[in-house]
């Protein structure tokens, strides 16, 4: 799995894998491994283990970040 943030011509990715123990900003979007995706609403730094996935357009506590399921 990569976090990286740019594409292999240095362009920013639009969304990034969810990482564990990794800082977030606020918008920031965020794919989970079974495709599920995220906007962080509250900023902060993920936990050490996914949370469980909430229904979409519901939120999720993650670490000290809020994730909102948008897929």
């Amino acid at each position: 799995m990569t976090t990286a943030t740019v594409d292999a011509l240095g362009r920013p990715l639009r969304r990034v894998v969810r990482a564990n123990t990794t800082a977030v900003t606020l918008n920031q979007e965020l794919q989970f491994t079974g495709g599920e995706k995220f906007i962080v609403t509250i900023a902060g730094t993920t936990a050490a283990a996914p949370p469980s996935v909430p229904a979409v357009n519901a939120t999720v506590a993650d670490g000290s970040a809020t994730l909102l399921r948008t897929k």
